[in-house]
């Protein structure tokens, strides 16, 4: 454990947390860092003021990065002295001291970007539309982001599109490249529930999703989509809340024994709240979802700590059901997490298959800080491990490899869990689900998720020290 002697913490209204030191103020390490084998102890100076935001310095933001980045990471092995650098800089400090390359400084100007990908919220969704990947014959609306121009327009769920700009809407994939290339779109639709057809007029607009999408299948079956895990004020956006819905409406359509199919592909993480709270919704009660090994600041020491939790499972209203989990090499971090709880505890017993390709193999989480610089520190804090009825090594480095590798999971899939009636529907069956796959895949491309990389974090708001 790192820990720091003498240090004494306010909180001003300028600055979020600051502390005044005396000279030399002793670290405490596991081992003595490289270069300082002549002593058990290690000395650097801090000599922080309370000052105001506009009088922070580049030395301040420096030294208080490398307070939390020694305190808090999880890996220890890199953490060298400092004061080796020729200049006092946070990017530099975290390049040549973060144990990975998740950990790393974000300057205050790119803070705003970094916020929109992790809420799902970058503008550049095309009118406010997701496609159904389960469309009949034509193009089906299948969700409208609440704040979307489409909505505005008076478009529902389950409309179908039939003309784009005055030409048919056919074939579906040409559709959806003719909506994304207007700024100004025509649509024709026609409405199944009034059985009536009509033209909608809109200009597109920056539109924000919902991370979570549902919908229910022939056979009793249902589909769970989840593009990222989203901590949101908002519970319109939450990830873990909309599970939980998700799980709630499923309930009354798929029996006990019927098939979900949980896709996860493509998914990034997110946060470490919700995937926990999706896991809690998902799995029976009393079930260990996942361990989650962290270092936190202690308000004593003002050094790192280390906790080591075993969440467990709610109680699903969904219990008895089986789950399809869709997954592919951009199922990472937090997805992860989820798939390796559903793996852990639902496998053994037939009741989950793994179907795609193997997932990402991130099996670490970070902690985002802000500075008073207005920068955030991103630093690897959290060690998740695999937890449930059966034992699974970590994944991190190398993945969850599925118990079926196909690369067209979503068709797989419908035919995995489809019962006989639709599963004889041969080649017909087959272009449908082809269909849904590049549906989904345009979906993606289009909504302002993260398109890339691997993300679980949790946000730290530091308490008044004293």
């Amino acid at each position: 454990m790192t820990e720091t002697q003498g240090n004494t913490a306010r909180l001003t209204a300028t600055i979020p947390i600051v502390w005044t030191t005396g000279t030399k103020v002793p670290y405490r390490l596991d081992s003595v860092p490289w270069g300082k084998a002549d002593g058990k102890t290690w000395t650097q100076t801090n000599t922080f003021d309370s000052v105001a935001t506009s009088q922070w310095s580049t030395s301040a933001e420096f030294w208080y990065s490398w307070w939390f980045l020694d305190a808090m990471s999880i890996h220890r092995w890199n953490l060298k002295d400092p004061r080796t650098l020729s200049i006092e800089d946070p990017l530099l400090l975290f390049n040549r001291f973060a144990s990975d390359s998740f950990s790393y400084y974000i300057p205050a100007e790119y803070v705003v970007d970094f916020e929109q990908q992790l809420a799902g919220e970058s503008p550049d969704s095309v009118a406010g539309i997701r496609y159904s990947p389960f469309m009949t014959d034509t193009l089906t609306i299948g969700d409208l982001a609440p704040n979307g121009a489409a909505k505005a327009a008076g478009l529902r769920r389950k409309d179908r599109i039939i003309a784009v700009n005055g030409k048919s809407a056919f074939p579906v994939d040409s559709a959806c490249s003719w909506i994304s290339d207007s700024s100004k779109v025509r649509l024709g639709i026609f409405r199944p529930s009034s059985d009536s057809q009509f033209e909608v007029t809109f200009t597109r607009a920056p539109a924000r999703f919902s991370s979570v999408w549902i919908d229910t299948l022939s056979g009793g079956r249902g589909y769970i989509y989840i593009n990222q895990f989203v901590s949101d004020r908002d519970a319109a956006y939450s990830t873990g809340p909309l599970v939980v819905k998700a799980a709630q409406a499923l309930s009354g359509v798929v029996a006990s024994g019927g098939w979900i199919i949980l896709d996860l592909r493509n998914n990034p993480g997110g946060s470490v709240e919700s995937v926990l709270q999706s896991a809690a919704a998902l799995l029976p009660k009393g079930d260990s979802t996942i361990r989650i090994r962290s270092r936190d600041i202690s308000e004593a020491t003002y050094g790192g700590v280390i906790s080591d939790t075993t969440y467990m499972a709610s109680g699903s209203v969904l219990s008895g059901r089986k789950f399809a989990v869709l997954v592919n090499s951009g199922t990472a971090s937090a997805a992860e997490m989820l798939t390796s709880a559903i793996r852990s505890n639902l496998y053994a017993s037939g009741d989950a298959r793994l179907i795609g390709q193997k997932t990402f193999g991130k099996g670490i989480g970070q902690t985002t800080i802000g500075t008073p610089a207005g920068a955030y520190l991103h630093i690897t804090s959290l060690e998740i491990l695999p937890a449930g009825k059966t034992h699974y090594p970590s994944y991190d480095g190398i993945g969850i490899t599925p118990d079926v590798i196909n690369s067209s999971a979503l068709a797989y899939a419908l035919t995995l869990t489809a019962s006989s009636s639709v599963a004889g529907r041969g080649t017909a069956n087959q272009q449908a689900a082809g269909i849904a796959e590049r549906l989904q895949a345009w979906n993606r491309s289009q909504t302002g998720f993260v398109k890339g990389g691997a993300l679980a974090y949790r946000r730290l708001v530091p308490k008044k020290l004293r």
